[in-house]
């Protein structure tokens, strides 16, 4: 792993030139960020809405939905702010479960996963357009556009046939602007079903350059690859001496506790290839797997990561990661390879 820094601090909301500028060998600027810690809690996501603006989802506490907030960070302009979500009056509150770019410079999309809905912002925190789920009945959860920019792909469950315990049909798209429903595919894996790890999902996904897809099940130990035309689907099998499968669960027992079991906390489509994200017993360090798209082959297996991979720049030349330090988070543009 080779870290590319740039070195520009926050503190309480305010930021200052650290160290100075660095590059790749490209010539590619990457940035480093000190993120006071009595301001951010726990980055769950960060993307890239333009060069060098970034919008981050931050939490309370790692998987806590209802205190969830957003910021945007322009690192030309020196800026920081808090990022405060304009609704109609009467709208319900957005529980966000996953924001994404929108393929538009300066806006992004949200999911809600408390109405069933979701939204187009730009950085003043504007509505720009939205959609409620009704067509299929499905909660949101993991979010990206297409790689053509005409569709939204959404993650989420919408059983099989009458019950989610035969298993639910995963992934969702929806026509831009109109947001007419596409139409679903892939469905859960037989391994989910037969080890009852449906209460483990959480869907992630992103797109691939042009209208591909990359998808993945939480629970499971696979990634999906859906091509341009839609209809293909090709399942790679992440290949590891560290993660186990999730053994059979009793669903009247509760949710096992997530500490001590290893899940895919994000798939990310990048310049290295498809990459897969695992958090597992140590809270602040991640197993990183990558698949070359063409080959197929795992070129990265069992890469430990100081820190939490959070998302990926807009180039899809660099993974975004985030490590704690004492009284801050660091937040770097890394390369995996």
């Amino acid at each position: 792993m080779t870290a590319l820094v740039a070195l520009v601090v926050l503190i309480l909301g305010c930021i200052t030139p650290l160290v100075g500028q660095g590059s790749d060998a490209s010539g590619h600027p990457v940035s480093e960020f000190r993120l006071s810690s009595s301001i951010f809690r726990h980055i769950e996501k960060v993307i890239e809405v333009a060069p060098g603006v970034l919008v981050v989802l931050d939490a309370d506490r790692p998987f806590w939905i209802p205190e969830r907030k957003l910021y945007t960070i322009n690192v030309k302009a020196n800026q920081v702010k808090e990022l405060k979500l304009s609704l109609a009056q009467g709208a319900s509150p957005i529980l966000l479960i996953d924001i994404a770019t929108s393929g538009s410079p300066n806006e992004f999309l949200v999911s809600d996963i408390g109405g069933h809905r979701l939204f187009r912002f730009d950085l003043n925190g504007k509505q720009m357009w939205s959609k409620w789920l009704q067509n299929p009945g499905i909660a949101p959860h993991g979010i990206t556009m297409s790689g053509d920019l005409k569709s939204v792909n959404v993650g989420a469950c919408k059983p099989v046939k009458y019950f989610v315990d035969d298993g639910c049909t995963l992934l969702h798209e929806y026509s831009l602007p109109d947001g007419n429903y596409i139409g679903g595919t892939i469905e859960t894996d037989p391994i989910a079903v037969q080890n009852k790890l449906l209460a483990l999902e959480t869907y992630r996904l992103d797109s691939i350059e042009r209208k591909g897809l990359l998808f993945a099940d939480s629970a499971v130990r696979k990634l999906f690859v859906r091509d341009a035309s839609g209809k293909k689907i090709r399942t790679f099998d992440i290949k590891s001496n560290i993660l186990k499968p999730i053994p059979l669960q009793n669903p009247a027992a509760g949710v096992p506790n997530w500490s001590s079991q290893y899940t895919m906390m994000a798939v990310l489509s990048t310049k290295s290839g498809h990459t897969a994200v695992f958090r597992g017993p140590k809270p602040m360090e991640d197993l990183v797997f990558v698949v070359n798209p063409l080959t197929g082959k795992q070129i990265v297996t069992d890469r430990t990561v100081a820190g939490n991979v959070v998302g990926r720049s807009l180039d899809r030349k660099y993974l975004f990661i985030c490590r704690r330090e004492p009284g801050s988070l660091i937040l770097s543009a890394t390369v995996i390879q």
